[in-house]
């Protein structure tokens, strides 16, 4: 007798559909990774208690409307093996400094709701507490936060890590940048020692590195920057992702020219447009306009402009 594959979760599907989010926004306003997200619609894994009230919020829906009634049935024990598998396994390692950050800005009045929201979704990537109530009436699991030892790296880690990389990403563009930079001490680390061993985690560390070179920019760090970019650029040839590598060599192009060295910044454009055929055009649109700009700061007027016509067709 044939073995029958998953089934999809249709109401998930529809739910999704209503609202007319692609997974990948459906993941990001629910704060989940993408991955586990396309699990759960493919009916491959279900998503935990902690995911699955992250999902309600999210759709601001109750489990049932989401294909998902009979999972609130079987809370006692799935909140069992999700303590077990805590006990088991820690993802990352944060300072005491950064857990008090962190638990400081989630608990203060000040914050707005897109904020708070950005910052609860950082503690939930992290395995903590949902509530700050419960934050600190349960100890143990910053404890094992603050004590643990990366592990093999499994999807539900890489799950873990997308959201934290993401959740840095609105960080940085809601100007919390001194929150965001120690979200990323406390994993990137982690991202560096594994991403020899995954494409997938190269590329990722990558990214985290692109943002962290955003990060001290704005601390006029600019030597800082050139290094972390220089960096991002290893990994993301370790990925063999062709986007990724890209954007490390334009974010490269750039932190050379705020060290004022054009002709490096120049050489970082170049070797980007080897790859201009195989990325996205809003990457394409970027490297045709700063090497238009490189070329332009040395004088070179006239393949400024072609460059600049490549950019503006895109």
């Amino acid at each position: 007798m044939r073995k029958q594959g998953p089934v999809a979760n249709q109401r998930l599907i529809e739910a999704r559909l209503e609202k007319c989010w692609s997974q990948e926004k459906a993941a990001l306003e629910c704060g989940v990774g993408e991955r586990s997200y396309r699990r759960w619609e493919s009916g491959e894994s279900y998503p935990s208690l902690a995911s699955l009230r992250l999902l309600k919020e999210g759709f601001g829906r109750p489990a049932a409307d989401l294909g998902y009634e009979h999972l609130t049935r079987l809370e006692p024990v799935i909140e069992e093996e999700e303590a077990t598998s805590q006990r088991a396994s820690v993802v990352v390692t944060l300072t005491t400094e950064q857990v008090a950050i962190l638990s400081s800005l989630l608990q203060g009045g000040r914050m707005d709701k897109t904020r708070r929201k950005t910052l609860q979704t950082i503690l939930n990537a992290l395995g903590a507490a949902t509530t700050a109530t419960q934050l600190f009436a349960d100890t143990e699991p910053w404890e094992r936060i603050i004590t643990g030892r990366t592990t093999n790296i499994d999807t539900a880690t890489l799950d873990h890590f997308e959201g934290l990389a993401k959740s840095c990403a609105g960080l940085i563009n809601g100007g919390q940048m001194e929150v965001a930079e120690q979200v990323l001490a406390g994993f990137l680390p982690h991202l560096i020692g594994m991403a020899p061993h995954s494409q997938i985690v190269a590329s990722l560390a990558s990214g985290c590195l692109q943002q962290k070179s955003v990060l001290v920019s704005h601390r006029l760090k600019i030597s800082e920057k050139v290094a972390l970019c220089q960096q991002a650029v290893t990994l993301a040839q370790l990925s063999r992702d062709h986007n990724r590598l890209t954007a490390s060599l334009a974010e490269l192009g750039v932190a050379f020219q705020y060290a004022n060295k054009p002709d490096e910044a120049l050489d970082a454009y170049q070797k980007a447009l080897r790859y201009t055929d195989t990325v996205s055009p809003l990457l394409q649109s970027r490297v045709y306009m700063e090497t238009s700009d490189a070329l332009a700061r040395l004088g070179r007027k006239r393949e400024a402009e072609f460059y600049l016509d490549l950019g503006h067709e895109a």
